[in-house]
């Protein structure tokens, strides 16, 4: 699951609501510095979405009891009833559903039921990357809703991400044409970088400890996402796993502006100030992450062929 931060006006207006105190809600506002009190914002908003599911099944339950039994319309009216998702606004008007269904560690025998399920439930912002090696399962599963007619392309919100194999600006589009093949899709809402360190390809299906390419050049690499927004392969570009310094020289010479930061986001690692910068910039943030990541560190072990504990 992740969440993304939501922007200084909306946490003033409902800070605002509760207090009854406008100017003494700016003043807090101003004073803490970051966007939004995100385990205040992620815990009301996750009880609200409870609370939707809860009714919409509730709803579905009552249809089938009063015996619909065409399967097209059952299906099409569960579909209908799908929650409604709060989105932020990205500085070039396109959206992002604040909750998103991510798939990191998810292997493809077990990515299509989970999707398929949060379709149903709702989800409608699915975060993959090359590195999951889970993209052609989630493009089965969304094939099928939108051959179905369940759902359209223009109400998902489809994340994948650069591989860090892949920070090189002759590698971007290459990577991204095979993410839109696996997905069967022909752009994706939003496209990141997902490191800020690249890494040397690895031929053949033996694969050792990542090996840092030295070379990377963050300014080229991004001169190369822009072009996959000119191309229209990816309506909104961004980063994950970067940090301020590495943000501001990219806005520096920038043509198309990063939309979203994607960061480890939690309330053990709150990375306020790294927040605000991006806020003062007009970057939203996106947590993954959000509730913690525990079975990461094993992860990371077996990946650089360590014993887990």
């Amino acid at each position: 699951m992740r969440v993304i931060e939501v922007s200084m006006e909306q946490c003033r207006n409902e800070r605002a609501e509760k207090t009854g105190d406008p100017e003494k809600t700016r003043r807090s506002a101003a004073s803490s510095g970051t966007t939004c009190d995100i385990v205040h914002h992620t815990t009301n908003m996750c009880s609200s979405l409870s609370k939707a599911l809860h009714h919409g099944a509730q709803t579905v339950a009552r249809q089938e009891l009063r015996g619909i039994s065409d399967q097209g319309r059952r299906s099409h009216t569960a579909a209908n009833m799908a929650v409604v998702v709060p989105t932020v606004q990205f500085h070039n008007g396109y959206k992002m559903p604040l909750l998103g269904l991510g798939t990191f560690l998810a292997s493809s025998e077990v990515v299509g039921a989970a999707l398929d399920t949060a379709l149903r439930a709702g989800y409608r912002h699915i975060d993959t990357a090359t590195i999951y090696e889970n993209e052609a399962a989630i493009g089965e599963v969304l094939q099928k809703w939108l051959k179905s007619g369940r759902v359209r392309r223009e109400d998902l919100f489809i994340v994948t991400k650069l591989p860090g194999s892949g920070n090189r600006a002759e590698s971007v589009e290459k990577y991204l044409k095979k993410s839109l093949e696996a997905l069967q899709l022909n752009y994706v809402d939003l496209y990141l970088v997902h490191s800020a360190m690249g890494s040397l390809e690895q031929v053949g299906a033996a694969r050792g400890p990542r090996v840092p390419d030295v070379t990377t050049d963050h300014i080229s690499i991004w001169k190369a996402m822009e072009a996959q927004v000119d191309a229209g392969r990816a309506r909104s570009i961004g980063l994950s796993n970067f940090n301020s310094r590495q943000i501001k020289r990219i806005v520096k010479e920038a043509r198309i502006r990063p939309a979203n930061l994607q960061i480890e986001l939690n309330v053990y690692f709150q990375q306020r100030e790294l927040a605000a910068f991006c806020n003062a910039l007009d970057i939203t943030v996106c947590a993954y992450a959000p509730l913690g990541s525990p079975a990461f560190a094993d992860h990371l072990k077996q990946r650089n062929g360590e014993d887990a504990e």
